[in-house]
């Protein structure tokens, strides 16, 4: 009998930790939501981590007589009294639009203020040139402000334009305007 009620017990006591493992799973799943501009934004990278990532592709790179390229674009400010509020918006959503359509391997950073960076890991300059060619009518197909900020690119490829990290960044920092 008593053998037979701790049986019971026990078969109890796992089905209400069942249960509440259960709801606490459930419960933080709700809390825990990530919007697609949420994993965006995680996806993007400040300056230096973005070089510290950069660092790493170029000696990945070397290591394994590979190539990679780097896509920049650069909004310039549009002529109109608005233009920092208009160039901040059209920038954050640039990002969220290039967060969401490219790879999970490439690597997105800020380099500027106004200008991203997207690391194209194993791309040849034929690839990164059809990428930039993609981003572009992606661009195009999102509407900015009218008079809004316009979008210059600027491609750099290893080896071809650099094979350091330093000639890497001064091929690609350099946008005449």
């Amino acid at each position: 009998m008593q053998v037979q009620r701790i049986g019971e017990v026990q078969r109890n006591y796992t089905s209400l930790k069942e249960e509440l493992e259960g709801h606490i799973w459930r419960r933080n799943m709700r809390e825990s939501q990530l919007t697609p501009a949420m994993l965006g934004r995680a996806r993007i990278k400040d300056k230096e981590t973005f070089v510290y990532f950069l660092d790493m592709e170029v000696k990945r790179a070397r290591r394994y007589k590979d190539f990679f390229s780097m896509i920049l674009l650069r909004l310039m400010k549009p002529a109109s009294h608005l233009q920092d509020v208009v160039t901040e918006t059209a920038c954050n959503k640039l990002k969220e639009v290039l967060a969401q359509e490219t790879r999970e391997t490439d690597i997105l950073g800020i380099t500027e203020e106004g200008e991203i960076a997207i690391l194209l890991p194993y791309a040849d300059e034929k690839s990164a040139e059809l990428a930039q060619h993609r981003f572009n009518d992606l661009l195009e197909s999102y509407v900015f402000v009218i008079g809004g900020p316009e979008i210059n690119f600027k491609r750099v490829c290893f080896p071809s334009d650099g094979t350091t990290t330093v000639d890497i960044l001064k091929k690609a920092l350099y946008i005449p305007s």
